[in-house]
């Protein structure tokens, strides 16, 4: 069901990619569940990929934890912050961050 419903989350967060939107922010905080796992899955997609997009998901991740929206507790169990914290382990320094 979330990979149907998810499309309009997943837009939304290129849009951001694509503009740095502080609306888009806005937007996505106020979701509701199951489109909040929405947002975690399509930021553990952007991390696994090139590191435009793994700043593009650092960003966010930074907006969206700033609004603390009521489903951010969620994200301890959800795989994105493992990977989350796998990428910034291998990558230490901010400079080999946003390369």
């Amino acid at each position: 069901m979330i990979a149907k419903e998810s499309w309009l989350v997943n837009g939304l967060i290129d849009y951001f990619a694509q503009t740095n939107s502080y609306r888009i922010v806005e937007i996505l905080v106020k979701v509701q569940n199951p489109h909040d796992l929405a947002i975690f899955n399509k930021l553990q997609k952007c991390i696994q990929e090139q590191p435009r997009t793994r700043t593009v998901a650092l960003t966010l991740v930074a907006h969206i934890v700033r609004k603390h929206p009521t489903w951010l507790y969620k994200v301890v169990n959800h795989q994105f912050l493992k990977d989350l914290l796998k990428v910034l382990k291998v990558n230490i320094t901010v400079e080999n961050f946003l390369k």
